[in-house]
C-alpha cells in the first residue's frame, strides 16, 4: 500500500480521478501516499497514529468543506503543525487570502499539473523542516 522512505503524504478528494493523478505524481517522485475521500475519513487518518509530513487538501468537497477540515487539522494539538497544501478550482484572490488566512501552507490551482504540484509540495517541506528535507531528497 505504501511505499518505504519518503515523506508521508495524505491526499484529500472527493474526485478518485484526481486522487489517483496526485498519488501517482507523488509516489515517482519518492513519497509515500495515502488517500481519503473525504473530509472527515481524512481527520479520521491523522489521527490513527501514522504520522503525515502534508496533506493535499481539495477545497470543494460535497461532505465536509477543505476549510473546515483544514480548520480542524489547525486546532488539534497533533496536527496543528501539519503542513497542507489547497487544491481549488479558483485563483480567486479572496479565496486565496481565505485559505493563508486559515493557515494553508500553500495552494494550487486544478486542474494540477504535476511537475508544478510536486515542486509546491517539495518546497512546502523544505521551508517546514530544511534539514529533514535534505536527507529525504
Amino acid at each position: 500500500r505504501q511505499a518505504k522512505g519518503g515523506p508521508h503524504v495524505l491526499v484529500v478528494d472527493d474526485d478518485a480521478d484526481t486522487r489517483l493523478l496526485l498519488r501517482r505524481a507523488l509516489e515517482s517522485a519518492g513519497f509515500r501516499v495515502a488517500e481519503a475521500p473525504d473530509g472527515p475519513e481524512a481527520l479520521t487518518l491523522l489521527e490513527s497514529g501514522d504520522p503525515f509530513d502534508l496533506v493535499t487538501l481539495d477545497l470543494q468537497m460535497g461532505q465536509m468543506h477543505g476549510l473546515q477540515v483544514l480548520n480542524v487539522i489547525r486546532s488539534r494539538m497533533a496536527t496543528a503543525d501539519l503542513a497542507v497544501v489547497v487544491a481549488t478550482g479558483s485563483d480567486d484572490p479572496v479565496v486565496e487570502m481565505e485559505l493563508f488566512e486559515a493557515g494553508a501552507d500553500d495552494f494550487i490551482v486544478k486542474p494540477v499539473d504535476p511537475p508544478r504540484f510536486i515542486l509546491r509540495v517539495q518546497a512546502v517541506l523544505r521551508r517546514r523542516d530544511p534539514k529533514v528535507f535534505g536527507r529525504l531528497f
